[in-house]
């Protein structure tokens, strides 16, 4: 390895990509140039792990075989850890780079992340060719080698089946010797394996492509659970009663001893904030990993046999803890300690530069501090000379928002929403532009807009996520002829994410309608707008000694006595999935503010949209019943 040459990265279905580096080149910078080749967008690439592999390797590495590698490392780290002369001795290492940190919804992870997706499936197909395929049943093999032949056809049906399947071009091709296991080609004769196979694609011939892979992977899940990684360890500080613990994301960290068939939660892994790995003593090869959680005043002590699994286990609750809660890594290994200090060094320092390599979905820290609101709460705070206002996006009552570029030193340069003051407003006004901003720092959701920083001076900037296609209201008035049901509830769907999780935290949201959703992507949407400023259609809103209000999207009793819960934002989330079908159509069209109350109270309900099923109809309306 040179101070300036190509790496080459493989991948799991067998290819190999060649990246340029130098010795300051950070993972983060090659998993992204990798995945910027495979078309897989930003969104998706917290999911992406690098690590070094031993040549040979197999497909699915195991906790003790490959060494991950921390975002932020660079060429010359890994070049000094892993490839100097004095360990010329160890075996061979290569590049790989998986997806290893795994959503709970594969469904919705196809319809939002589809390359991503599909690289996944990829990757699951080639460990369970290695590592599985031969442990199983013959039945089950070939029901799951039968779904893997059905995905690579078009539209058949039962009839149709045989005459398009092309065995001797999926022999050529290695095809079958990856979906089967080579026992399978060993003990039966080629006949009555293309037989069987024929028998199995028929009977899954009425499902889709997407449908057999989601079928294959939901099978292979409940058979040797992709979704988790085990580790055996000893809970405490020493070696005393190993036991296996579980992570990722369905199960979090849970535990399970030799004797028991059920797991054991021990804590979520958004509870994480801070993660320090060290050797047990200066005599042992184990480690400890030591975990901070939220609201815990002890750390969690948990001992593995070696520091390089250490190094994994911490590796992967950070990797988790950051896809969860978007916020500042929780782990940072030895060799980045000069630049990164630990947190709580971070709130007493108005340090500079913390870092001279910075993933561009990371949180600001560079050039910035936490400083304390009127309500004690922490906003990060961020240096104006490194934000820059490109485009008017809108004009609010309190504010203005404007596209532009965040430019921390150190970093990339990032594209977001800035919310400018005016500086007329009343200091009670500041105030509760601040508040709100505290509000929206406490969130950390895939479907909630981000609040990245705050620059304090006057005017106020609040820094925020950008959503690249604006609003959702005028998206689906644009975008009608290519939004169809599915999509319709599949943003629905996200919003119900959206607003549970703010319930969850005993926050109402009060004012839930498209124009204050924001489209990320054409597959996902984000809840914006917790109280702060915004432009508003006069027409829509009741002016009233508490403010202007949205009375057509407001339930009764909102409107009658000012009063909002957890179930006035159901309705209120019902009516934005009335809009969503309507495709940006507004509430009670025609009919004045002060009539909506008592067309509500005399039962009248939001009409039935045009190609609603009938059942979704029936959901909307059990919504509004109160």
């Amino acid at each position: 390895m040179n101070d300036s040459d190509i790496i080459e990265v493989y991948l799991p279905d067998g290819n190999v990509k060649n990246v340029r580096y130098d010795f300051g080149t950070t993972v983060q910078r090659i998993i992204d140039v990798v995945l910027s080749g495979l078309h897989i967008d930003r969104v998706s690439r917290a999911h992406f792990a690098l690590c070094l592999m031993q040549v040979p390797f197999t497909q699915s590495p195991s906790n003790n075989e490959c060494f991950w590698l921390h975002p932020h490392l660079t060429m010359r780290h890994i070049y000094g850890k892993y490839f100097s002369d004095s360990l010329l001795l160890r075996p061979q290492l290569c590049f790989s780079l998986r997806l290893r940190f795994i959503p709970t919804n594969l469904q919705e992870m196809y319809q939002t992340q589809m390359d991503a997706f599909m690289f996944l499936h990829d990757q699951i197909l080639a460990d369970y060719a290695t590592q599985i395929s031969w442990k199983l049943p013959i039945e089950t093999a070939i029901e799951l080698a039968a779904l893997q032949i059905r995905s690579r056809l078009g539209s058949i049906t039962q009839c149709t089946v045989e005459r398009s399947i092309d065995f001797d071009e999926l022999e050529y091709q290695g095809f079958l010797i990856k979906v089967l296991p080579e026992s399978i080609h060993a003990n039966m004769k080629p006949k009555a394996l293309r037989k069987a196979l024929i028998a199995g694609v028929k009977r899954n011939a009425s499902l889709s492509p997407i449908k057999c892979i989601l079928r294959f992977l939901n099978i292979l899940l409940k058979i040797a659970p992709f979704d988790v990684e085990i580790f055996r360890v000893c809970l405490g500080c020493g070696w005393t009663t190993p036991i296996d613990i579980y992570i990722g994301q369905r199960c979090g960290i849970s535990y399970k001893k030799d004797n028991l068939l059920m797991q054991t939660p021990l804590t979520e892994l958004s509870y994480i904030v801070d993660i320090i790995l060290k050797r047990l003593n200066s005599t042992s090869d184990m480690a400890v990993v030591q975990l901070r959680l939220t609201g815990s005043p002890q750390p969690m002590l948990i001992t593995v046999p070696t520091m390089t699994i250490g190094e994994s286990l911490a590796h992967l609750l950070n990797g988790y803890q950051f896809l969860l809660c978007q916020q500042s890594f929780v782990w940072h290994p030895p060799e980045l300690m000069v630049k990164w200090p630990r947190r709580d060094e971070l709130v007493s320092e108005n340090s500079e530069g913390n870092s001279n390599e910075k993933s561009s979905d990371d949180m600001p820290q560079s050039s910035s501090s936490e400083l304390l609101t009127p309500g004690g709460h922490s906003l990060i705070s961020v240096d104006r000379s490194n934000v820059t206002l490109d485009e008017l996006l809108g004009d609010g009552q309190f504010g203005n928002v404007y596209r532009g570029t965040y430019s921390p030193k150190g970093g990339s340069p990032r594209m977001v929403a800035i919310k400018v003051c005016k500086i007329e407003s009343d200091p009670s006004d500041m105030q509760s532009f601040l508040e709100e901003a505290c509000v929206m720092r406490r969130f950390h959701h895939t479907h909630i807009i981000r609040l990245l920083g705050i620059c304090m001076e006057v005017p106020v900037w609040l820094i925020m996520e950008l959503a690249p296609l604006g609003e959702l209201r005028q998206y689906l008035i644009h975008k009608k002829t290519s939004v169809d049901l599915s999509i319709q509830i599949l943003f629905s769907h996200q919003l119900s994410l959206a607003i549970a999780y703010l319930h969850s935290h005993k926050f109402v949201h009060r004012d839930i309608a498209a124009r204050n959703v924001l489209v990320s992507s054409h597959h996902c949407v984000k809840l914006s707008d917790f109280g702060l400023s915004r432009s508003v259609d006069e027409n829509s809103f009741y002016t009233s000694t508490s403010g202007k209000l949205p009375i057509k999207w407001m339930a009764p009793e909102s409107i009658n006595f000012r009063r909002f819960s957890t179930a006035t934002d159901v309705w209120m989330f019902g009516v934005c999935i009335w809009e969503i079908l309507m495709y940006g159509v507004k509430p009670w069209q025609g009919v004045k503010n002060h009539d909506v109350i008592l067309r509500l109270e005399d039962n009248e309900r939001l009409r039935m949209p045009a190609n609603c099923p009938s059942v979704l109809y029936e959901l909307l309306k059990s919504i509004y019943r109160h």
